[in-house]
């Protein structure tokens, strides 16, 4: 059997599952999937969340607590299980530092892209608006594509991350038009209208011309686009019978901030604009397609949900199989929902449509930004704050008995790959 799951990054539930942007394509996926509408993240940065995908550990639990790292072997468990049976298991990444720190673990044989290793060399193409470090989705597809249609069983594991809707979003034409993007200059930098208005921006922005209007609009654009470049991918999974047997698992590895909570275009906090995310699994058969789950689910399920498929079980993390939802099926009482920020910044408990968030340790925030992490406590729907110190001391007790009932977990190896360095710079991720 082929398992293809599909990780778009930064890419918000209320956009793909609420309307906020158009998606044709996934739409109709909606109704031949499962559609987990409480569907969580449990942490808002792009390494940690596949990692907490492939092993069913959260953060703290697997200890790869940020992007700029190498996660350690054991962090590979759902590829392992399934080259134990015999089938490859692939990824093809729209990101060099994923490809690098990650993808390469998995048997990969897409060639991606090179760009010159040095770091001079590659620096110059980044100053030239040449993007070695990023690659389209058509690009990711077509070589996924390319695995795929070379499979003489057609079965096992392929991961395809698409990246065009992570700042700065990639949209072209027609969809720029659509969303009234448009490179007419603003009277003043995007920066200093941001200043005015209490905004931060972790990705680069300072010296461009453009409205305030002009990012979050390119957003729903990458979306679209993203959407559409899906569209022919999954026809061609039609045309060439893989697609009613294949299990088909669509989400993100966390949301975005657009304007909210004093962030601009960017993910550095864990309110639901972050974390929640979008989750549909399209299962072999098509079987309960277009139903839809209201229960709370999150990443740590993706894997016992895959491994079942297999007939294997998961021995790691707390996570069920997501097909024991279906069905009118309710396997387990309602669970708190954990997430943690990056560098352990912040966790926080989802307990119904309540969360709880608390700043855990700010030891490597950036001083600038220190600002944005004030605003914690309880929060109801729409991040209105609540009044209740008993479930506020509740939620607070989970969080911390959580923590403290962790093994110690080694830290993960830091590359010194300026490259890499570099690109994370690029990218928001590094002062």
């Amino acid at each position: 059997m082929l398992t293809l799951l599909i990780t778009l990054d930064c890419a918000r539930a209320d956009h793909i599952l609420g309307g906020q942007a158009d998606t044709p394509n996934l739409d109709r996926f909606r109704e031949e999937a499962v559609v987990f509408t409480r569907a969580h993240s449990h942490t808002n940065i792009t390494l940690p969340s596949h990692i907490t995908m492939f092993t069913g550990l959260l953060l703290p639990e697997h200890g790869a607590d940020f992007n700029f790292c190498h996660p350690s072997s054991e962090h590979y468990f759902l590829a392992d299980k399934i080259r134990a049976m015999g089938m490859p298991a692939v990824g093809f990444v729209g990101i060099h530092f994923l490809d690098e720190l990650f993808a390469r673990r998995l048997d990969q044989r897409d060639s991606y892209f090179r760009i010159p290793s040095s770091w001079l060399a590659s620096g110059i193409l980044r100053k030239l608006g040449i993007k070695g470090y990023r690659r389209g989705a058509r690009r990711t597809l077509h070589a996924a594509a390319k695995w795929l249609h070379e499979q003489p069983r057609r079965s096992g594991f392929c991961w395809v991350h698409l990246f065009d809707t992570h700042m700065d979003y990639q949209a072209e034409e027609p969809w720029r038009c659509h969303y009234g993007v448009t490179d007419a200059p603003s009277e003043r930098p995007l920066d200093e209208i941001l200043r005015e208005k209490g905004l931060h921006s972790v990705h680069p922005v300072a010296g461009q011309r453009l409205p305030l209007d002009y990012y979050p609009k390119l957003y729903k654009a990458a979306i679209s686009q993203t959407d559409a470049h899906l569209g022919r991918f999954f026809r061609w999974m039609r045309a060439e019978g893989l697609w009613d047997s294949a299990m088909v698992i669509v989400t993100a590895d966390h949301g975005e901030n657009l304007l909210e909570h004093g962030a601009y275009c960017s993910h550095p906090l864990i309110f639901d604009e972050t974390i929640s995310v979008p989750l549909m699994v399209k299962f072999p058969g098509g079987d309960h397609g277009g139903e839809e789950i209201g229960e709370p689910v999150g990443h740590q399920d993706i894997l016992p949900t895959v491994l079942a498929r297999y007939n294997v079980s998961a021995s790691a993390g707390k996570g069920v199989d997501l097909a024991s939802f279906a069905g009118n099926a309710r396997p387990v009482p309602p669970r708190d929902m954990l997430a943690f920020h990056g560098k352990m910044l912040q966790g926080a408990v989802r307990r119904g449509e309540v969360a709880w968030i608390e700043n855990l340790d700010h030891a490597r925030l950036d001083p600038s930004l220190k600002d944005l992490y004030q605003d914690t406590g309880l929060f109801g729907k729409n991040s209105q704050r609540i009044e209740d110190p008993q479930l506020a001391a509740d939620l607070h007790h989970v969080l911390h008995d959580f923590l403290k009932g962790l093994p110690s977990v080694a830290s993960p190896d830091v590359p010194e790959d300026e490259g890499i360095r570099s690109e994370l710079r690029a990218l928001g991720y590094m002062e």
